[in-house]
């Protein structure tokens, strides 16, 4: 009996240990997501830190809410020929912030929910490219919003297109261009996580701005990715 009540505990103190390291290896899993949720949720809400955070994180929610209220504070420009209000200097401060806590992965999604919010004017999805651009490599889950970016601030140029001739001003095909210009180059600071761009920036090689198709192709040349030769005049 003493045999078979002692491997009854056995048994029982084994899964026991299963069940408390399963648990604990489970919130080590999920602790950075956790982490990084709670940042994110509390910067979009603007609640500040909570009372329960460790010291550890305030410095991460510092960085980002100042990157993030930062690119907010951006209204674009008018129809007047306004100049925008943000220094785009201060976004890569800003970023440079983010860096230098490493907190890369948290920043990363709220600047792409950013850069796809059609809310957002043209100018302030212009300092969230440039942030990303900033971030670099480690911003690479942008990649695709940036693609997006590419082709449709073509979004841009048709709209114009479409307006009455003596509607049309500069300012607007300006801005469509300056945010193609940025997205072209912050997907030159991915490295081979932009190889998924290589059409894009092919296609905006032949940007009706001609200093976006230059630097779609220098990008292109970075990436050592294959070039379509130019068509032979006709």
């Amino acid at each position: 009996m003493n045999w078979r009540r002692l491997l009854r505990r056995t048994m029982l103190a084994t899964l026991l240990v299963v069940m408390i390291a399963t648990v604990l290896l489970t919130g080590w899993a999920l602790w950075p997501s956790f982490r990084s949720y709670s940042i994110r949720h509390s910067v979009l809400a603007d609640n500040g830190p909570g009372f329960w955070w460790p010291k550890s994180w305030h410095a991460d929610f510092d960085v980002i809410q100042a990157l993030v209220t930062t690119i907010k504070e951006e209204r674009g420009v008018g129809m007047d020929g306004a100049q925008c209000k943000v220094n785009p200097r201060i976004v890569e401060d800003c970023a440079k912030g983010v860096k230098e806590v490493h907190c890369e992965a948290t920043a990363v999604p709220l600047l792409i929910d950013l850069l796809q919010d059609k809310r957002q004017t043209t100018a302030a999805r212009m300092l969230v490219v440039l942030a990303i651009g900033e971030l670099g490599p480690k911003a690479s889950d942008a990649v695709p919003a940036l693609i997006a970016v590419l082709q449709d601030s073509a979004d841009d140029v048709p709209a114009y297109r479409r307006l009455p001739i003596e509607e049309r001003t500069k300012v607007e095909i300006s801005q469509g261009a300056v945010l193609r210009y940025f997205t072209a180059y912050a997907l030159g600071t991915m490295g081979e996580a932009a190889r998924p761009a290589v059409p894009a920036l092919e296609k905006g090689s032949s940007d009706p701005d001609s200093l976006v198709g230059e630097l779609a192709l220098r990008t292109l040349k970075r990436m050592d990715a294959p070039q379509k030769p130019p068509r032979a005049a006709e």
